[in-house]
């Protein structure tokens, strides 16, 4: 008699929980996957669809953190804290700045980088396996700069991602407008990486994955799950109540793990920081690549919904309402940076919840102690980029134990989920 497939429960139906359920299923389980809300409908349903590889540098760093400062009370500041969530977002913020010491940033950049090497490559097979290759797209990354004074630190900046595997070629004057022709008179100079990868559209993205998920028997309740309680041969959680066993776990619940973490007995400073966008569907003339302004701090997209600019990284509270003002601000960002647009025309706002971590690196791990249950979340302005790899190596996590047939295990050690203490 055949023995039935081993079960797993993933709880998180984002980009993550969603490539990892499908990941899951490749490898032979029987898979559920949970959410109180439809897949894809939290961050992952507005995001700017980026595959960042080229982002290898931890946001916790001296410049990020001098930068922050000095525009604190501009409209061109990323980092903003709500009033409500000052008290809170201290401890978090020591840590951050912990995390910008040269040996600690160092180490960040080090697990960035690995991880990232892989983004596009997992992107590729994963889509392969959906039938989806379509959906991603190499259409360049432009970063662009407004004042020709910036010129020395852009070149500084071109020397520093040709170090760490990612070269560029430097645009300037009309040869900028030759490449992106949508773009502002005002913008001095930039630098393209052609290697730049995006998906269509993350969320159509994701809807394929998971059709692909079901029609292969993955199963979905749109159900909470309120608690986690390991066993001795497997896992039991509470779903609506009632009492679920499964053999396998994975936590993919984004700025909502943290939760359910500290149920397992493990700590995690997982802060939300939210993301604001603004989508134009109707706008026919878009950039023709990914948009980034480095004065602005904002980023922008072609895709099939539209053409979309998002930006900011404001901590708060999970349950604080959005900042309406956020939405005036990248529609004037939207004006300054592209020629001829009418940012009045019928829009779309949207804010979304990243699951940040001090280092800028996320947790793919297993329970130190009960290793049926694993861990893939944290990916803060990178979840698109690492979600397709996170998956990857948590399957391949989870199969390693108590197995010799894994010697090539994936060494996830710079991810662990018990490097911040308690």
């Amino acid at each position: 008699m055949t023995q039935a497939a081993p079960t797993v429960a993933v709880v998180g139906a984002g980009v993550v929980g969603i490539c990892t359920a499908l990941e899951l299923l490749q490898a032979g389980y029987r898979v559920t996957l949970y959410d109180r809300d439809e897949p894809a409908k939290q961050t992952s349903f507005g995001n700017l669809a980026y595959i960042a590889a080229e982002y290898s540098t931890p946001l916790a760093t001296p410049e990020n953190i001098l930068s922050a400062l000095k525009l604190t009370f501009s409209d061109k500041a990323a980092f903003k804290v709500t009033p409500d969530h000052w008290i809170r977002f201290i401890p978090w913020a020591m840590r951050f700045l912990n995390a910008a010491r040269a040996p600690r940033m160092a180490h960040s950049q080090s697990g960035l980088l690995k991880i990232n090497a892989h983004a596009v490559a997992a992107w590729k097979d994963l889509l392969k396996v959906a039938n989806a290759s379509d959906q991603l797209v190499q259409s360049g990354f432009l970063k662009f700069w407004e004042q020709a004074t910036d010129l020395p630190a852009t070149h500084r900046f071109k020397v520093m991602m040709a170090e760490l595997g990612q070269p560029s070629e430097l645009v300037r004057n009309e040869a900028v407008f030759e490449l992106e022709p949508t773009l502002s008179p005002q913008i001095s100079h930039g630098l393209y990486f052609p290697s730049g990868y995006q998906l269509r559209n993350t969320f159509t993205t994701c809807q394929k994955l998971f059709a692909c998920f079901l029609a292969q028997g993955g199963q979905f309740q749109q159900q909470d799950v309120t608690t986690i309680q390991p066993e001795e041969q497997g896992v039991m959680i509470q779903v609506g109540g009632s009492p679920a066993r499964f053999d396998k776990l994975v936590v993919c619940a984004g700025a909502w793990s943290k939760v359910l973490l500290k149920e397992l007995g493990l700590f995690v400073p997982l802060a939300a920081e939210r993301g604001y966008h603004l989508t134009f569907p109707t706008i026919t003339d878009r950039p023709r690549h990914i948009l980034e302004s480095a004065d602005r701090h904002v980023v922008l997209t072609s895709l099939d919904c539209g053409l979309r600019i998002g930006g900011f990284g404001e901590y708060a509270n999970l349950n604080s309402a959005p900042v309406t003002r956020r939405y005036t601000q990248l529609s004037q960002h939207l004006t300054a940076i592209l020629r001829d647009i009418n940012p009045t025309q019928k829009h779309e706002t949207w804010m979304g919840i990243r699951p940040t971590l001090p280092d800028s690196l996320p947790v793919i791990d297993l329970h130190p102690q009960h290793p049926q249950i694993g861990f893939a979340f944290g990916h803060h302005h990178l979840g698109v980029t690492q979600a397709a790899i996170s998956a990857k190596w948590i399957v391949e996590r989870l199969q390693g134990v108590n197995s010799a047939l894994k010697p090539d295990l994936p060494d996830t050690t710079p991810y662990s989920v018990t490097r911040f203490g308690s």
